[in-house]
């Protein structure tokens, strides 16, 4: 799949790859702990592995991976071209970054919903003993 983009550096064209199987299945797994993930490194490198899947035709007609810090800077020049880059490297391999994203907002949702149920509940059953505490 190409995808051209207009860089600080003039207009480009990426090329987009398919994952092997396996690889695929990994990043797909850890596609949600990139997410969810405080970790930079991780997320750095987790980054790189998926933009390794897109390259570029450099001046010398010489296919580049965007497998490094300095030829993703190089290449794409803004961090919003990162992001459609990596999302469209995801997507041509069948992740979709907005259907995980749902997800992530789903489950905060949920978790905040069940912390208040929990606090409602346990004021509920220790109100008893708050009853007990005042009177003595």
């Amino acid at each position: 799949m190409e995808l051209n983009l207009n860089t600080p550096y003039g207009a480009r064209t990426f090329f987009i790859n398919k994952f092997p199987v396996c690889t695929g299945y990994f990043i797909e797994h850890n596609y949600k702990k990139f997410l969810s993930s405080d970790n930079d490194d991780f997320k750095e490198k987790f980054l790189f592995e998926v933009l390794s899947f897109a390259k570029v035709i450099d001046k010398g007609k010489q296919e580049t991976s965007l497998s490094t810090k300095v030829l993703i800077d190089g290449h794409l020049g803004t961090w919003k071209n990162v992001a459609t880059v990596f999302e469209a490297v995801l997507k041509f391999n069948d992740i979709h970054p907005e259907i995980a994203e749902n997800q992530k907002e789903y489950w905060a949702s949920v978790g905040e919903k069940l912390a208040v149920s929990f606090v409602a509940n346990t004021t509920k059953l220790l109100e008893p003993f708050m009853q007990t505490t005042k009177e003595t």
